[in-house]
């Protein structure tokens, strides 16, 4: 197996503020992003500089400065790793990615291109509804965004500093995407990297509640019962069930789509029609028979959903092609492979089950890499 290079997203806090023995008075003030006089950064390069006079400053050093710098040197980065530093929206977070950028560089030899900057709009807990509303929906879409952007890289997810209560968020992102997340201990100041966790949950809940769920986000907010009218089939005994996508904002009943849901939107908003095997396709496109009816209308409404195929991937130790099955037959299933990023082709369906293990103990993505793909015509 080929080792991949690593791509740490990283958040940022100021703990190399607090190591350096800044006042709070000015660590935690309220600096906007581009305050170029802000006291916070002209004490942060004045107590650096000293820090270097001292004599202590080096490769080392910077991890005793940095938990973010700490964190990463537990994973052993090399040429070719790439980091990614995601910064609250204040010139605090701005000012000490810049710095922990340097030392990153200078601790593991990256190039300088190598780690990058990504500001979090309205991620400033100064300004709490924005950071409800905006900022943490903008940090799980940014490291979505990474995520797909390096996605031929290991991904590891590490939350070790910032804001506390992104924690769990940035967690939850680890194990849908099944990313590795960094977990640092400070009395020990040791890392734990959960592995890639499958997370399941009822994906026919969701997508009743998908449409729904984007009306809200296209409005930020809107009154709970307005939600609830525009979910598929929505019954009063639901309700509960239901509000568990999205969080209440005032005492007058407005909600807002949750962190989780607002996830669970950006991996769906990724739907593309499914591609078949040409010659699949002509063998099933016509036939009646109800177990292919059922396969049909799995490939129509289902597979091209990410979530769905997510929690719904039956493993199979004798094919590297992904295997789904489709429902609550035990038989039916359903196998094929990522033709890219972004398009799913189906290679196999099976009615039978000797069949199926049968020739999934044979068949292998190789065989179907130079094969024609035509789209799934929508029934």
């Amino acid at each position: 197996m080929v080792d991949l290079s690593k791509c740490v997203i990283c958040t940022v806090g100021t703990s190399i503020a607090t190591n350096l023995g800044i006042d709070k008075s000015i660590a935690w003030a309220n600096y906007q992003w581009d305050e170029a006089d802000a006291v916070f950064g002209k004490e942060l390069l004045r107590k650096i500089a000293e820090y270097r006079r001292s004599g202590k400053e080096g490769k080392d050093e910077w991890r005793n400065l940095s938990v973010e710098i700490d964190s990463l040197s537990k994973l052993g980065l090399t040429d070719g790793d790439v980091v990614v530093l995601l910064a609250s929206d204040t010139a605090q977070g701005r000012i000490c990615s810049e710095e922990i950028k340097k030392g990153i560089v200078k601790t593991f030899d990256l190039d300088k291109n190598s780690v990058s900057v990504e500001r979090i709009n309205d991620l400033n807990t100064y300004n709490h509804e924005k950071f409800r509303l905006f900022g943490l929906k903008n940090l799980i879409g940014k490291t979505i965004e990474q995520i797909e952007r390096y996605n031929n890289y290991e991904v590891y997810i590490n939350p070790v500093s910032g804001y506390n209560n992104i924690l769990p968020f940035m967690t939850i992102l680890g194990m849908i995407y099944g990313k590795k997340v960094i977990h640092w201990y400070d009395l020990t100041k040791q890392i734990m990297i959960l592995p890639p966790m499958p997370i399941t949950f009822d994906t026919e809940i969701f997508s009743r509640a998908f449409n729904a769920l984007k009306h809200v986000e296209e409005n930020t907010y809107v009154h709970k019962f307005e939600y609830l009218n525009r979910i598929k089939g929505y019954e009063a005994v639901e309700e509960d069930l239901f509000l568990s996508f999205v969080e209440s904002i005032d005492n007058v009943g407005n909600v807002t789509v949750s962190p989780l849901a607002f996830t669970l939107l950006k991996i769906e908003n990724e739907r593309k029609p499914v591609k078949i095997l040409a010659e699949l396709y002509s063998k099933i496109r016509d036939d009646t028979t109800l177990a292919v009816l059922s396969m049909r209308q799995c490939i129509t409404e289902k597979l091209s959903s990410p979530l769905w195929r997510k929690s719904h991937i039956h493993p199979f130790s004798g094919t590297d092609l992904i295997v789904f099955k489709t429902g609550n037959n035990p038989v039916r299933r359903i196998a094929g492979f990522m033709l890219n990023e972004v398009d799913f082709g189906v290679t196999h369906c099976f009615t039978d089950h000797n069949e199926y293990e049968r020739v999934l103990n044979v068949d292998t993505i190789a065989k179907f890499r130079d094969r024609q793909f035509v789209d799934w015509q929508t029934e």
